[in-house]
């Protein structure tokens, strides 16, 4: 659970550094425009929820088994 929730923390984070750079390149009201920020920016909140879903499949696996 700790791991789900510092992954939602660092969601929180890229996204308002997503809104940043949008109002900084003046493309907060243009939907139809790609926002200019790398994508690597989406890999730390990833990787983060999928170690956190394995943690959770093992654990749920081990209360089935039980």
């Amino acid at each position: 659970m700790a791991t789900a929730c510092l992954a939602t923390v660092v969601a929180a984070l890229v996204e308002a550094r997503r809104l940043r750079v949008a109002r900084d390149t003046g493309l907060m009201d243009r939907p139809d425009v790609t926002v200019p920020m790398d994508v690597w920016w989406l890999v730390p909140q990833h990787v983060l929820v999928g170690v956190a879903e394995v943690l959770a499949v093992i654990e749920l696996k081990e209360f089935f088994y039980d």
